[in-house]
């Protein structure tokens, strides 16, 4: 049931990793790396922090994994995504370059010279003409007169990406994400955070263009007064030792 939970709510989330350039072994790495953050910060016995074969133990992982999950820096850059090298290489391996350091117009197929052998040099086990369709798809690779290769740009970013997102898990849904589990934890069996959701399974879809603007103004109307509210439970100066993080999150949404 919460496996069922989990794929559907991923869904939204995936979908915009994807649109961010991120495919799904730096997704994979994250979440190995959170699951023995967590094991090593919530799950110690009488006050220690746990060890690496309980951490195996607990998420699944090999030691040897989890050792070397523990001692890297999964999160400025540990994965690359494969498209991400190939323009990398492309970009600065003498073998693709011209005279001046600026990456060649290359044939698609070939032994030395090739987006073919571009594609074996790096980790990557797509066939050579999906990465190229993808690419051209983008508009990162184009096709010249002769019928080369040539490369438009040096950065792999599907889409538009901005800070959206990465402010929207951080501020947004990790929020949520903090109140649903501190809700389901047996040990909070009273103490619980309220958590309220309204829909309609009638929206009339003609009116949602409507219906944004009436929530706009009315979920920024309660925020406001809310906000002020706050500022009445902040900590003095002088006491600023004692500041924590607190407040509330309200969305609209629609299905996709």
């Amino acid at each position: 049931k919460i496996l069922s939970a989990l794929f559907v709510f991923l869904r939204p989330l995936v979908s915009a990793l994807m649109r961010s350039g991120i495919g799904y072994a730096e997704f994979s790495e994250a979440a190995k790396a959170c699951y023995v953050q967590v094991c090593l910060d919530e799950f110690g016995v009488r006050g220690r922090k746990t060890n690496i074969s309980r951490i195996a133990i607990m998420t699944g992982l090999s030691r040897k994994e989890v050792r070397r999950i523990s001692d890297a820096e999964w999160h400025n850059g540990g994965v690359s995504n494969p498209l991400s090298e190939i323009l990398h290489l492309w970009h600065t391996d003498k073998d693709f370059q011209d005279e001046r350091g600026k990456p060649l117009a290359i044939p698609y197929d070939g032994e030395v010279i090739s987006f073919s052998s571009l594609r074996r040099r790096v980790r990557c086990d797509v066939p050579s003409g999906a990465v190229k369709t993808e690419l051209i798809r983008m508009g990162i690779v184009s096709v010249s007169e002769d019928g080369k290769l040539q490369v438009n740009r040096r950065e792999f970013v599907p889409d538009r990406v901005d800070d959206s997102l990465a402010e929207g898990l951080l501020a947004g849904l990790k929020s949520h994400a903090d109140t649903i589990a501190f809700n389901a934890d047996p040990a909070n069996p009273k103490d619980t955070r309220y958590e309220c959701l309204v829909e309609s399974l009638n929206a009339d879809a003609r009116l949602l263009p409507k219906l944004r603007k009436v929530s706009r103004k009315r979920l920024y109307d309660f925020v406001s007064s809310f906000d002020d509210c706050l500022a009445e439970y902040s900590v003095e100066d002088g006491d600023e030792d004692r500041a924590t993080r607190a407040g509330i999150g309200v969305f609209y949404f629609e299905d996709t």
